[in-house]
């Protein structure tokens, strides 16, 4: 039998500078097809506007959270550096990859 809740549930956790662990859900199918409309964007945009891409993205990403912890683009912003903000993405796509290796597709 399949178990639908064990796919669901798995998490991607993120301990933020001041202690706050978030439990970061998979992307909706929505917020999925909107990255995808973001990133085709900004492909052709000036560096700032770039920069604003990878924070937007970031701050969807970190509001997916199981904690109902809410963080605004500013927060995020003043709080993450550019270089780990590109990285916590690569991890969550990296965490992605390896959801959608254990459905085995």
């Amino acid at each position: 039998m399949i178990d639908i809740r064990e796919l669901s549930n798995k998490t991607f956790d993120i301990t933020l500078q001041d202690g706050t662990v978030l439990n970061i859900r998979k992307p909706s199918n929505e917020l999925f097809k909107e990255t995808l409309k973001i990133f085709k964007t900004a492909k052709n945009q000036e560096e700032d506007k770039k920069i604003n891409v990878i924070y937007i993205f970031l701050t969807k990403i970190l509001n997916r959270n199981t904690n109902n912890i809410k963080l605004t683009q500013t927060k995020i912003e003043n709080d993450i550096d550019i270089d780990i903000a590109v990285y916590l993405i690569k991890k969550y796509q990296e965490f992605l990859n390896e959801v959608m290796q254990d459905i085995n597709f």
